[in-house]
């Protein structure tokens, strides 16, 4: 969530319920990211743990985990190319596309998160978000 977390900054803003919610998660978001390369860290521990041999974690476990390594790729993306942001607020001439497309990135990852957090609590594998579980299945499948 800490990297799905600021691509909900406009919502925040706008949806009473969420600005309270936000000032509870945005210390703890702003203290993953002063730590230097604490994404990073986190990422390559959490993937040594799905690939590690000696991993006494139940494939249930390394799903979870592999499914939230692809989430935490997909969100990054953006990252990657800031100047889509720029051409979308040149091109259109206001912030709006910029922000659906940030909203949507959001309401992705809530959406997938809640799922998860879901199916996790009713012990069943959060299999059924159309291509981050099938890419995670046929990832696992070739370890």
């Amino acid at each position: 969530m800490t990297d799905g977390f600021e691509y909900g900054a406009a919502l925040y803003r706008s949806v009473p319920g969420l600005d309270v919610a936000a000032g509870f998660m945005a210390p703890v978001v702003t203290a993953f990211h002063s730590v230097p390369f604490s994404g990073l860290v986190f990422f390559l521990a959490l993937s040594y743990f799905v690939h590690s041999r000696a991993s006494a974690l139940s494939p249930f476990v390394k799903f979870n985990i592999q499914q939230a390594l692809f989430l935490d790729m997909v969100l990054l993306v953006p990252f990657l190319f800031p100047e889509v942001g720029n051409l979308l607020l040149h091109v259109a001439g206001d912030p709006m596309p910029l922000i659906f497309c940030r909203n949507f990135m959001f309401y992705v990852c809530a959406s997938v998160l809640g799922y998860a957090t879901l199916s996790n609590i009713k012990g069943e594998v959060p299999d059924k978000v159309p291509l981050l579980s099938h890419a995670t299945r046929e990832y696992l499948s070739m370890l």
